[in-house]
């Protein structure tokens, strides 16, 4: 591996988010700051639209700076006003945009103020859904300094879809930070709930990508086999309530158990014995490295960038989206046989180690940014 390149100056790297509030792209966008200040940048983070929100505090904690805009409140003039002001103020150099709506929003003010723009794209959903997306993710690309896609099926998509050079992509994974998430330093927080039952475990937002309706159709189908099973869901969301009245009328309320919005993940995660994500649209799901990191058995679906991180039977098991019915089959199997779970958890854990792991996620964003520097 490569070591990484020594910025020559102290360069300032503002990350650009939607919301200052827990999100993966946020978490994300979080995680890269605290790192790249640890390594000699200056570094903030900005929220586009609403306040203070929570994930506020987590960037006080690790030391960063942080602003909030309130874009929504605001004439399109007047935040480009306010947010080149703050560039100009903090210095930046550099700002990381999260997705093409906040790139929207970011690029003139950057442009502007002389600041240089890194835009990161998580998913591509909302770019071939909405025109005016789809329409920004094709021309402005052309106009920033790099494009990194955090998968190489985003990629793809870019070149062939969005017509964007693939000169100007760089495709970097996300990465976990292993330490957080070892099994032998954690305490579950799931005693007293189980009733030593198994426990299928899924960290999500409570929304329509995520597919929690098809989750619980095959856990009722995989609960007539075997009964000695619960269904943790931590996350919260706008279909909170549309899953509550499924869960009643699939009778599972004494055997599903909503925990909300936590910010205690990797604890729970060691409280689970298999971890599920049952999504329709993915970009490249950090919830899935974070299980696999934690040594924990993984059933997901094949979409967005989850086929790079899964190989079918090796370490998790890969079901086609929208069918509870090889969900249950993938659940059934890993409950029953406990060695190749255990093989299953064990190889997981080894490719986070080996392709997504925090350290090699930024050892390319410190190079790239020290190279735009």
């Amino acid at each position: 591996m490569k070591k990484p390149i020594a910025p020559k100056k102290k360069i300032h790297i503002m990350q650009v988010i939607f919301t200052l509030d827990f999100g993966g792209a946020e978490r994300l966008a979080a995680s890269i700051s605290k790192n790249l200040s640890e390594d000699g940048f200056e570094t903030s983070v900005c929220g586009l639209f609403g306040k203070e929100g929570p994930l506020a505090e987590a960037i006080r904690r690790q030391g960063n700076a942080y602003f909030y805009l309130n874009a929504g409140e605001k004439s399109r003039l007047q935040l480009f006003k306010d947010f080149r002001r703050l560039l100009k103020e903090q210095s930046v150099d550099i700002i990381q945009a999260h997705g093409v709506y906040v790139l929207m929003h970011s690029f003139f003010p950057a442009k502007f103020s002389g600041t240089k723009i890194v835009y990161t794209e998580h998913a591509k959903y909302s770019i071939n859904k909405y025109r005016k997306l789809k329409f920004a993710a094709k021309l402005l690309p052309n106009f920033v300094e790099k494009v990194v896609c955090v998968s190489e099926d985003l990629k793809d998509f870019f070149i062939r879809e969005l017509d964007v050079s693939e000169n100007s992509i760089e495709v970097i994974y996300n990465g976990v930070d292993l330490e957080i998430f070892r099994e032998n330093n954690r305490s579950t927080h799931l005693k007293g709930i189980s009733n030593n039952a198994s426990i299928i475990g899924n960290v999500a937002r409570l929304s329509g990508p995520k597919d929690h309706f098809n989750l619980l159709v095959a856990f009722s189908k995989a609960l007539k086999k075997n009964p000695n099973v619960m269904l943790v869901l931590v996350g919260d969301g706008e279909l909170r309530p549309e899953i509550e009245r499924t869960i009643d009328e699939l009778q599972l309320f004494d055997k599903v158990i909503l925990l909300g919005k936590r910010d205690d993940i990797p604890e729970l995660l060691t409280g689970f014995d298999i971890f599920v994500l049952s999504s329709k649209r993915e970009g490249f799901p950090i919830s899935i490295l974070e299980a696999m990191a934690c040594s924990k058995p993984v059933i997901a679906t094949n979409v967005g960038g989850v086929p790079e991180i899964l190989t079918d039977g090796i370490n998790g098991f890969v079901v086609p989206p929208e069918n509870p019915d090889r969900l249950a089959e993938a659940i059934l199997h890993l409950l029953k046989d406990k060695n190749l779970s255990e093989h299953m958890a064990k190889n997981g854990l080894e490719t986070v180690k080996q392709y997504f792991s925090k350290e090699i996620m930024m050892m390319r964003y410190r190079n790239l940014f020290a190279a735009l520097g």
